[in-house]
């Protein structure tokens, strides 16, 4: 999407304020570059979710991060 140049990305699942240009699209590599760096490091969901907290303290709804941490280090299914 980066190499598009696109002038605005609307997130879907996103909370506040609309991010300028391709913010969204670099924020959204950069979280799951983040998250899978945390799944490698760390067996248990709340040790991924703790690294991910710690990485984004700011972001206002935590429900999706911990249904992704719990499905993705097995602890639940999808």
């Amino acid at each position: 999407m980066q190499k598009l140049q696109p002038k605005q990305v609307i997130p879907g699942h996103y909370l506040g304020e609309r991010p300028a240009g391709d913010a969204a699209v670099t924020f959204t590599l950069n979280y799951l570059q983040t998250f899978e760096k945390a799944l490698q490091q760390h067996k248990g969901s709340a040790q991924v979710i703790e690294t991910m907290k710690a990485a984004y303290p700011h972001l206002p709804e935590e429900s999706s991060l911990d249904l992704s941490a719990k499905v993705n280090t097995g602890e639940m299914k999808w």
